[in-house]
């Protein structure tokens, strides 16, 4: 418990106390910190409701606000004193009570107080499990406005576009200090803009259906469409457009290009079982190869399902023309990569491996090593979670790979038979999983 403690202590000091970068400037300069640190002492967590001015008086008001200016007064003179809130509040005049209801005057929204003692006004708040696991910052809120809840949600949905706004001012910035002229500096604002500019599916889609109304566009399928022309940008314009390969999208969605020095881009999709699921199949296979603009010409009324109107035979030769379109679900390209890798080690290989752990790496693998013990013995213990995490090259594979080889050694004696899989190794993208192999 005391080692845990200590633990604790130690990714505080790390993580969630601030004082190392702002306690100074708040100190030194009387700079407001944005974070509203530091944040008041108190012996217990309450939440506080702003004030009525209809009932409070202005006398009120000026007296809350003049005892709690005196104690953040009294809690600077005793920084450096091992004091806890009652010997605090005791020398600032003040109750845990009173404190709650001058606290009322200072804020003007629904507002929750944690308790905290003095020497932890700098602590950002933190759940110490969570805290061990994460090893990271963290800072852990309770939701009492309904609005600002809804607030902090927008901004993180809109914040690529925010951090894409920053970005170019600091590129416009910078081209402005490199004294170039207006069209250069639009130049290369574009260009950042064009290579930093996150487009969601939802306009992706609203843009295909902007396809102008011409013979090129009438007779041309989604897959076609999408892998043979690119959207471009105003500023990319040139100052003569080429009318064959480039066209103005409806309704003020843009432009488009037709992609003439590079090959047709390959196209990806859902795929479906033409016999567990025919309709989705057949559905996602005309919306993709079959010229359309409304969702009805998919399924006009005489036919029942997708599957009538695909094997009409007009549709199948139109489809079939659209068939050689670069598709990234097609047999020849799925099948590259389907071969499973052996990732077992031999006695002789992980011997050395087992030897070179260290403590904290031993400690872990030990860990795993009963679980699966107990596993084997006909057990049932609790699930196992462990969360490892390390900058690079501080052994995660290395230490991976071993508890993989004694994870299977044990738990192959609980299967009938010992060739059978007893533990996956996955990875959320290919390259990861390249690396742990």
């Amino acid at each position: 418990m005391k080692r845990k403690t200590k633990s604790c202590m130690t990714l505080l000091w790390q993580y969630t106390n601030i004082a190392k970068s702002i306690q100074n400037l708040v100190r030194k300069k009387g700079t407001v910190c944005r974070f509203n640190f530091p944040r008041p002492p108190s012996t217990r967590t309450f939440i506080s409701e702003p004030s009525d001015p209809e009932k409070d008086s202005e006398e009120e008001e000026e007296f809350a606000k003049e005892m709690l200016s005196n104690l953040w007064k009294v809690i600077k003179e005793n920084e450096d004193k091992d004091l806890d809130v009652s010997e605090i509040f005791k020398k600032a005049g003040l109750t845990q009570e009173s404190f709650e209801k001058c606290y009322c005057f200072i804020t003007n929204r629904n507002t929750a107080v944690l308790k905290r003692q003095p020497n932890e006004i700098y602590t950002n708040q933190y759940n110490p499990h969570l805290l061990r696991a994460w090893d990271a910052n963290m800072d852990i809120q309770y939701i009492l406005d309904a609005l600002s809840c809804v607030v902090y949600i927008i901004s993180y949905i809109s914040k690529a576009e925010r951090e894409l706004g920053l970005l170019l001012l600091q590129t416009k910035n910078e081209a402005e200090k490199g004294n170039v002229n207006a069209q250069q500096t639009l130049k290369t604002i574009g260009t950042s803009y064009l290579h930093h500019r996150e487009i969601s599916a939802q306009e992706a889609v609203f843009r295909v259906t902007g396809r102008p109304y011409i013979d090129t566009f009438i007779k041309i399928c989604l897959a076609r469409f999408c892998s043979e022309y690119s959207v471009i940008l105003e500023s990319q314009l040139p100052q003569q457009i080429n009318k064959e390969t480039t066209f103005k999208l409806d309704g003020s969605l843009g432009y488009i290009r037709k992609r003439t020095r590079t090959s047709p881009a390959v196209i990806k999709y859902p795929r479906f079982s033409s016999e567990n699921s025919p309709e989705k199949y057949y559905q996602s296979i005309l919306q993709l190869y079959l010229p359309y603009r409304y969702d009805e010409q998919l399924k006009p009324p005489l036919f029942q399902t997708y599957e009538n109107f695909f094997t009409c035979g007009k549709v199948t030769s139109v489809i079939e023309e659209d068939l050689s379109i670069p598709d990234l679900n097609n047999e020849k390209i799925s099948s590259v990569g389907t071969n499973l890798l052996s990732v077992s080690l031999t006695k002789n290989e992980i011997i050395p491996r087992l030897r070179s752990l260290n403590v904290k790496q031993r400690r872990i693998l030990y860990k795993v090593r009963d679980w699966c013990v107990q596993k084997s013995n006909g057990k049932t213990p609790e699930p196992l979670h462990l969360f490892i995490s390390g900058g690079a090259g501080t052994g995660k594979s290395h230490l991976i790979k071993c508890i993989q080889y004694e994870a299977t050694r044990i738990l192959a004696k609980t299967s009938e038979n010992p060739d059978d899989l007893t533990v996956l190794l996955t990875a959320p993208t290919g390259t990861a999983a390249f690396n742990i192999h």
